[in-house]
């Protein structure tokens, strides 16, 4: 098979094989991020055999794997309320063209509590293709993604466990201090409210 290694890579990271062929094979991960919000998300990994790779080729996808994405999602909790989804196509593919690598390097659009994270490996230039910028929208999972990009596409490279997110402790830690606060303006009304009472 094309993917033995990645699939062994998933399988490594705690990814449950749900589906596989000679040309794809799909993996599922619920995870809570606690460094991000105590998060709970669900990675949909479609790894994929292709011949030359075009953005016509990934685009044209995204639909049925958003869909099959859905209904993969094993989490009962709504898509929204701390539970998101990220959907990971994987090409390895013979050669990538430059309208495709420009898709792979950009960051893709997002909707509500879900996204998709495109990457592809170019055998025939033995290069990897993905976001390795940080865009705003979704930054604290980034490093996660990035992560996952170089265990199955440049593991010489890559790190041995999952990075904490930095900006997800930021976030959280600003969460926690805005509710801290909030609970002591409420016992502090409530105070004042018993004193003007007695």
């Amino acid at each position: 098979m094309y993917f033995d290694q990645q699939r062994d890579e998933l399988l490594r990271l705690g990814y449950s094989i749900v589906s596989e062929s000679d040309h794809e094979v799909v993996g599922v991960r619920n995870v809570w991020h606690w460094d991000v919000i105590a998060t709970n998300m669900t990675y949909v990994v479609y790894l994929r055999a292709t011949g030359p790779l075009s953005r016509a080729n990934i685009e044209s996808e995204y639909r049925r794997m958003i869909e099959q994405a859905r209904q993969l999602d094993p989490s009962r909790i709504p898509r929204g309320l701390q539970h998101g989804r990220t959907i990971v196509p994987v090409y390895m593919a013979d050669s990538v063209d430059q309208d495709a690598v420009l898709l792979l390097e950009s960051a893709s659009p997002m909707r509500f509590a879900e996204q998709v994270f495109p990457m592809a490996f170019d055998r025939s230039a033995r290069r990897a293709y993905y976001l390795r910028s940080t865009r705003i929208w979704g930054a604290a999972y980034v490093p996660k993604l990035r992560f996952l990009a170089q265990r199955l596409l440049e593991p010489a490279s890559a790190p041995e466990k999952e990075p904490v997110s930095g900006c997800g402790v930021v976030i959280t830690a600003m969460m926690v201090l805005v509710l801290l606060f909030s609970c002591a303006l409420f016992a502090g009304a409530l105070l004042l409210v018993s004193r003007l009472g007695a």
